[in-house]
């Protein structure tokens, strides 16, 4: 028998933001997906249009480690990097939270819609 691939990030992203999408409204909570690098690099390249593109974007603000998902709630923002289970954060994204921490940003890895419904209902708890 088969042992079932683990499952990808990007369909754990998927997953959280069709929630995300779902509840924004209902809860005040605003939120968007930050393209990283990883995208532009990942699987086939394209050659030399495809890191002149890389270098365009670093120069536009693309910066590696920045967490996948931003939140936000009455004027507050809170980070979330996905991961999958199992999966440490890269020391770009390690830096990254401790920059979130130095400035008072909330952020959390999450590996799980599970734990990013846990980040949720924290951030709605601080209305109470």
């Amino acid at each position: 028998m088969r042992t079932p691939s683990p499952q990808r990030e990007s369909d754990i992203q998927e997953e959280i933001v069709a929630w995300l999408s779902a509840i924004s409204r209902r809860y005040h909570i605003g939120f968007h997906s930050i393209p990283n690098e990883s995208i532009l690099i990942s699987g086939r390249t394209g050659g030399k249009r495809q890191y002149a593109l890389l270098a365009k974007l670093k120069r536009m603000g693309l910066t590696p480690g920045v967490a996948d998902l931003a939140l936000f709630h009455r004027g507050r923002l809170y980070y979330a990097e996905v991961k999958r289970p199992g999966q440490l954060p890269s020391q770009a994204q390690r830096e990254f939270q401790a920059w979130c921490d130095f400035c008072g940003v909330p952020y959390r890895v999450v590996y799980s819609l599970r734990d990013v419904r846990s980040y949720v209902r924290d951030i709605l708890s601080q209305d109470a």
